[in-house]
């Protein structure tokens, strides 16, 4: 499968702008506000749905470029330090997202997650872009965006969305107030409803966005340390189970789900395959066809 990328045109038909401006920005209401107008500015609302505008720039360079020369005559309800706020976010962005946004192509690979005809799980690589964590929500809320914008247009009979997501207080920080946090909010609060059920995994839950967790169907607390334990988010957990959590085995989680008067003890086998090279028994060969490396091999990558 290519790589997947989003040009201009990409983001603007998908409705995916806002989430390319990070957390600190987009919680300033003015620039907030600018953000929206470039986006407006940028959109042409047709019949089939919104459309790059041709008079416009068509790539993120362009409108870079365009942005850089033009600014001062450009979105006069704000102040110039608002739109020279913009255009170094935007510089950020257009810079560090080369690849995942095309900088200078008018047309990109973005991401489209099937309806129908999927046999399989997808895996969606996010540690090749581990080092601009921007990329990573945006990506995460790109694929979230398009489900939801799927099923409420046709909602197919029995169809259902499991998606899962590591380090949770990444995409849905506890302060955080942004597009994509509320994004997983809405999911979370939502998602259900709508067939698409959110599998989060974190460390630490009070690092997650307090809406996020309250609305899990069903919670499986690993070992917590007491400071963990003693956070606002675990007061669904009374004191003997805190007291339990503290000491659970690697292999121990504890259930719960609303309905239950105590939380559950469960034992969660190991899996029976490696997770990485390094616990792979020497003595124990893989299968025939079965490629003995654990990772993508150098010169492949894998998404």
């Amino acid at each position: 499968m290519a790589p997947y990328s989003w040009s201009l045109s990409d983001v603007i038909e998908q409705r995916l702008f806002p989430f390319l401006f990070g957390e600190d920005d987009v919680q300033d209401a003015n620039f907030g506000g600018i953000v929206g107008e470039m986006e407006e500015y940028l959109t042409s609302e047709t019949q089939a749905g919104p459309k790059l505008r041709k008079d416009g720039p068509q790539t993120f360079q362009a409108l870079l470029d365009w942005f850089r020369e033009q600014r001062d005559s450009l979105f006069n309800d704000f102040v110039k330090g608002t739109k020279g706020k913009l255009l170094r976010r935007l510089k950020f962005v257009v810079q560090e997202g080369d690849g995942v946004l095309r900088r200078t192509d008018p047309k990109g690979n973005p991401l489209v997650i099937p309806s129908v005809g999927q046999s399989a799980p997808i895996a969606i690589d996010l540690c090749g872009i581990q080092d601009t964590p921007g990329l990573q929500r945006f990506v995460v809320a790109a694929v979230f965006h398009q489900i939801q914008q799927t099923q409420r247009a046709k909602q197919t009979p029995h169809l259902k969305y499991l998606i899962t997501l590591d380090e949770l207080n990444r995409f849905a920080p506890k302060d955080s107030s942004d597009p994509i946090t509320h994004k997983l909010e809405t999911v979370a609060s939502e998602g259900r409803s709508q067939g698409i059920i959110l599998f989060g995994a974190q460390q630490q839950a009070s690092l997650v966005k307090p809406r996020v967790i309250e609305n899990a169907a069903v919670r499986a607390v690993g070992r917590s340390g007491t400071l963990e334990l003693g956070a606002e988010v675990w007061k669904f957990l009374g004191p003997s189970a805190r007291s339990a959590a503290a000491q659970l085995q690697p292999d121990e989680k504890l259930l719960y789900l609303p309905s239950f008067r105590e939380p559950m003890l469960a034992k969660i086998p190991f899996p029976p395959f490696a997770l990485s090279e390094g616990d792979v028994d020497p003595a124990d060969p893989p299968p025939a066809g079965v490629p003995s490396y654990a990772t993508a091999p150098p010169d492949q990558d894998v998404f």
